[in-house]
């Protein structure tokens, strides 16, 4: 189980509350799937030496993939409705 401080709204998975961003919920893990408790239904106690704020991940990595599409990757699929019925290509 870990601690941490959340980024955005959520809903705690046993009893609905809003855990409002800034709040500490208790994340429990199991490989990439992960259940949000409140402190509350937690069951321990909440360590007093959380950071303040949430650090942000840097973005750009991730974006970096997209970048290996080209510009105008929408145009073939504009251009399958502007051929007639029967035209290949």
């Amino acid at each position: 189980m870990t601690w941490t401080r959340s980024r955005r709204a959520r809903v705690c998975g046993r009893c609905g509350a809003s855990i409002l961003a800034g709040a500490v919920y208790a994340a429990i893990g199991i490989g990439r799937v992960a259940k949000v408790r409140c402190a509350a239904c937690a069951g321990d106690p909440v360590p007093p030496d959380l950071p303040a704020h949430v650090e942000l991940e840097d973005l750009s990595a991730r974006l970096q993939r997209l970048g290996l599409l080209p510009l105008d990757w929408v145009r073939p699929v504009q251009a399958l409705h502007e051929r007639e019925p029967g035209e290949e290509g």
